[in-house]
Order: structure tokens, then C-alpha cells, then sequence
């Protein structure tokens, strides 16, 4: 059975717009999922988050419970001054990194550049010897 172009087109449209009313339909049933989705797609980036910085829930437990001794102990200024003191080794310790890490980019790259103009140094002392052997040769001549 050979089908002619315009039914083969006749077909496709058919199809495109079943899928196109499939589609709404889809999304009509499952609107009421929507709420939940959000709702794990918002843990889902909270737990990604805490994978990526785990000393975040460290330094919240440790928060909460300077909190809670500096209400109950009589001296809190110790308390909240040690919490300030961490909060800025913490601070310090990451911007270290960060700049050690970009350190390490520029050693690896100032690395790779060495090394280029060295093997571009060798192949002009081998071109300044060829050319240095030709003018021998010709001047021999």
C-alpha cells in the first residue's frame, strides 16, 4: 500500500495535534502533584547544598547551642566571643581555599606556558642549526 505525500502529511498533523491534546491532558491529571513537587525539588536542592558544604549543619549546631549557653551562663560575652572567633576561622579557612585554588590555576598555567616556550625554544635552536648547516653548505659551494 503506497500512501500519497498529502496523506502521509494529513497523518503527521493528526498525530501532532493527538499528542498535543495528550499532552493537556497529562497536565491537567497530574496538577494536583504539583504542590509535593515543589516540595521535594526544594529538599532536593537543601540536601545537594548540604552535600556540597558539609560544615554548614556543624556550624549550626554550634550556633544553636552557644545560643542556648549564653542565655543560661551568666558570662556570655565569652561565649559569644569564642562564636565570633570561629565564625572568622571559618571565613579565613574558606577564602583560603578559595585563593589556593586559584593559586593552584595559575602555577598550572604559568607550568604549561614554561613549557611551551621551552619546546618552542629547542625547535628554533634545530631551525637556527639546519639554516646554520644550509649556509655552510652554500657557502662551501
Amino acid at each position: 500500500m503506497i500512501l500519497s505525500l498529502s496523506d502521509i502529511h494529513l497523518r503527521r498533523a493528526r498525530l501532532v495535534a493527538l499528542a498535543a491534546t495528550q499532552r493537556v491532558n497529562v497536565t491537567i491529571s497530574l496538577q494536583h502533584l504539583a504542590p509535593p513537587v515543589h516540595v521535594a525539588d526544594a529538599a532536593l536542592v537543601c540536601l545537594r547544598f548540604l552535600k556540597m558544604h558539609p560544615l554548614v549543619p556543624v556550624a549550626i549546631v554550634t550556633g544553636a547551642v552557644v545560643m542556648v549557653l549564653s542565655r543560661t551562663h551568666g558570662s556570655s560575652w565569652s561565649l559569644k566571643r569564642v562564636a565570633f572567633r570561629a565564625f572568622a576561622l571559618w571565613r579565613t579557612y574558606h577564602s583560603l581555599g578559595v585563593w589556593a585554588a586559584r593559586g593552584r590555576a595559575v602555577w598550572l598555567r604559568i607550568g604549561t606556558a614554561w613549557h611551551t616556550n621551552k619546546s618552542h625554544r629547542q625547535n628554533s635552536n634545530l631551525r637556527s642549526e639546519a639554516a646554520h648547516k644550509l649556509l655552510l653548505n652554500k657557502t662551501a659551494e
